[in-house]
């Protein structure tokens, strides 16, 4: 789930920066985490408990909006574990995290403590949270079963498959109905009803790399690599109608890898 936070957090090889200015974005600050191979952040809705996965880091929480940070240590944490994705609810207490070749995690006391499920270790690549924390979306590697979706925080989990086309990415509206997810290469899959069935639009096949939802899951925005060919043109789609219909916008070319979008839709990121 995306939303819109007084904190804004970015992944960075280098440490996690937050931001102080949300609405200037002019003043920046290094955390105490360590210096890591960050690849996924997730926030409360008000910027102090945060959540952040490494390849190779294992699993690091706050609950001082970044201050402090504590390795998860009854989570994976080895220099083999490549965390991908993190996904927090509203309050910041139901977590879920999910690596390369391992089961999926979650947590519901603001990573205290992890536990896995009866979901098979996999290539999960892309996780989802609802609001409330009871929603959860996982995709993985092209597979049988390609998405999974889990209505009770993650005790029990069902698959759906969307069409097997290399890595998948997925976002889901606050209330954990509207639920997107994209693939790379190939299209843009969208459901109206928390996964169980979907549906495809006039998206182009192209090699997406992130999606992000308003909060209502009306407002969508999706990017594209660039690594060259008709394929990878490096741009980023907007839809304001749930997925049913795309439009490109005029930014540069570039190797696109995040976006983020507010509440409303109306205000969005892109790194």
């Amino acid at each position: 789930m995306n939303r819109s936070f007084p904190l804004l957090l970015v992944a960075t090889l280098g440490g996690l920066l937050p931001m102080i200015d949300s609405a200037s974005a002019q003043t920046w600050t290094q955390t105490g985490a360590p210096n890591n191979n960050w690849t996924s952040v997730a926030s409360s809705a008000d910027g102090t408990m945060l959540v952040a996965v490494a390849n190779g880091g294992g699993i690091y929480t706050s609950t001082n909006s970044g201050t402090t940070w504590t390795l998860a240590t009854n989570a994976p944490h080895s220099f083999s574990v490549q965390w991908t994705s993190v996904a927090s609810s509203a309050d910041g207490t139901k977590l879920i995290a999910s690596a390369l070749n391992y089961p999926i995690y979650t947590s519901l006391d603001s990573g205290i403590t992890w536990a896995t499920n009866n979901v098979p270790a996999s290539a999960w690549y892309s996780v989802a949270c609802s609001a409330d924390g009871a929603r959860l979306a996982a995709v993985r590697f092209p597979g049988v079963g390609n998405v999974f979706l889990s209505t009770n925080s993650g005790a029990t989990w069902f698959s759906n498959s969307v069409p097997s086309n290399d890595r998948h990415f997925i976002t889901m509206s606050a209330d954990g109905t509207r639920v997107v997810a994209i693939t790379q290469v190939g299209g843009i899959y969208t459901s109206t009803n928390s996964g169980a069935t979907w549906l495809t639009n006039n998206a182009p096949s192209l090699g997406w790399s992130t999606i992000a939802s308003s909060a209502d899951g009306t407002k969508l925005v999706a990017a594209v690599l660039d690594l060259g060919g008709p394929s990878y043109p490096g741009t980023i789609f907007s839809s304001t109608n749930s997925g049913a219909s795309w439009h490109s916008n005029n930014v540069p070319a570039k190797g696109w890898s995040s976006v983020a979008s507010s509440a409303d839709g109306t205000r969005l990121i892109a790194t």
